[in-house]
């Protein structure tokens, strides 16, 4: 991963992890909450002193577990990509602490079967969001986006996985200039160095924004190959299918190419708009970085003004 130097950090960063981007509470600043309201209620109430001071002796101890979960946030987060990239699935930073957690657990637990069904539940949860957005975004696909979503939900998934995919690669080059699946000469996604080009967009004077770590975690599936967009000889996919029948192998050469017949599935139809969104989460975080930078600026302009 490519590591930024800058004097100028983010605002939370577990907040912006968990749900800013959606524009929601996020599990830190809720448990704060409920923890400032407690004592708030404590205060307030006439409870007898002993329930009291157990209610505060609990405090610290459930403060410092929810410490010890986000310090093991990172290592965890870097693991369940590595799991999900092999696998297929594509991962947005607008996860909560506790869907990471199950999933992890799942993972260490050997739980492989578990994580396909909650994967594909957990995707299937988000469909129709998922299309709104896209046809919000990218309202000249929407007639496509449209026919392939139901095409989808008819069950016709040899239909709407290749439009899903071939869409995938238009809706990045939208955000960043470059397809999703190219490659330079040592196979290197070409969108890494396009996704360090619209980072670096977020300046205020010289200084480069420094952008928010735990959501860069989730940038590692357009840094590094993926089994999605990474080049496949027949004789491995053949291997693959033999060897994990379960999950085959999804990737998109072998799909658009015609060399991939068994791909029509559920589960892949849903891989594939985990893809999609993924990309919707892509544009909405590097939209707010830059909103972040340009809010910054006209703080200290106000300040140099007054």
């Amino acid at each position: 991963m490519v590591k930024r130097e800058s004097d100028i950090a983010t605002p939370n960063s577990i907040k912006s992890f968990s749900d800013s981007v959606r524009n929601k509470m996020s599990e830190y600043d809720y448990i704060n909450y409920w923890l400032d309201t407690i004592k708030k209620i404590t205060e307030s109430m006439k409870l007898p002193r002993r329930a009291i001071q157990n209610i505060n002796k609990k405090l610290p101890n459930f403060s410092n577990n929810f410490s010890e979960i986000l310090k093991k946030l990172p290592k965890e987060l870097h693991e369940i990509q590595i799991y999900l990239i092999d696998k297929g699935w594509y991962l947005s930073g607008d996860i909560s602490i506790n869907i990471s957690r199950k999933i992890i657990n799942l993972i260490e637990n050997k739980k492989d079967n578990e994580i396909e069904i909650f994967m594909q539940n957990f995707t299937k949860s988000k469909t129709t969001i998922v299309e709104r957005k896209l046809i919000k975004y990218w309202p000249k696909r929407a007639r496509i986006i449209r026919e392939s979503f139901c095409a989808h939900q008819k069950e016709l998934y040899s239909l709407s996985i290749p439009v899903f995919l071939i869409q995938a690669d238009g809706i990045c080059y939208d955000i960043l200039g470059v397809l999703l699946y190219s490659k330079d000469k040592k196979g290197i996604p070409k969108t890494n160095e396009k996704l360090n080009e619209e980072i670096d967009k977020a300046k205020v004077g010289d200084t480069k924004l420094k952008f928010d770590p735990l959501l860069d975690i989730f940038l590692n599936f357009l840094r590094f190959p993926t089994s999605i967009n990474k080049t496949v000889v027949f004789n491995e996919y053949e291997n693959k299918q033999k060897n994990n029948s379960a999950f085959g192998l999804f990737n998109r050469h072998l799909i658009l190419h015609g060399k991939d017949t068994s791909y029509p599935t559920q589960a892949n139809s849903l891989r594939a708009i985990s893809i999609l969104d993924y990309l919707i989460f892509l544009k909405e975080t590097l939209e707010n970085h830059i909103k972040i930078a340009t809010e910054f600026r006209g703080t200290l302009d106000n300040k140099n003004v007054q």
